[in-house]
């Protein structure tokens, strides 16, 4: 049936089943990509979102990088994840003289464990997208 208290943007995610008829069978989008492949199994594609699991809790990397953006020696951050950790670049302001234990000890008095990254590095600059 969905879950309790559920917010209208979470409530988007259920959908009801198109295979049956009953208002209440509802499916949920999970955000995960997959397809069946020729021989019936399931393939898993990956997410539709940037979210990643780091020890088993859902993390979302933008959300990292919006704590960062809030500190007030960070002029931008860039937060990616691999192998199961999560890695920053920060540039920081002109003559900041903030260091990356100094970022680490930000987010972990900001966010869940999950969410601190395991390396920040300190650049002058962040490549153009």
């Amino acid at each position: 049936m969905g879950y309790l208290n559920v917010t209208t943007d979470q409530a988007a995610q259920f959908v009801q089943n198109p295979f049956r008829d009953d208002p209440n069978d509802l499916l949920f989008y999970t955000g995960d990509r997959g397809r069946y492949r020729e021989d019936g199994n399931l393939e898993f594609l990956g997410r539709l979102d940037d979210r990643v699991k780091i020890q088993g809790v859902f993390v979302d990397p933008r959300e990292v990088m919006d704590v960062l953006g809030q500190h007030l020696e960070v002029r931008q951050s860039f937060v990616f994840a691999r192998e199961n950790t999560l890695t920053a670049f920060v540039v920081c302001r002109q003559g900041s003289a903030t260091t990356a234990a100094e970022l680490r000890s930000y987010l972990a008095d900001h966010l869940p464990t999950p969410n601190v990254t395991a390396a920040i590095f300190i650049v002058e600059e962040l490549p153009a997208a």
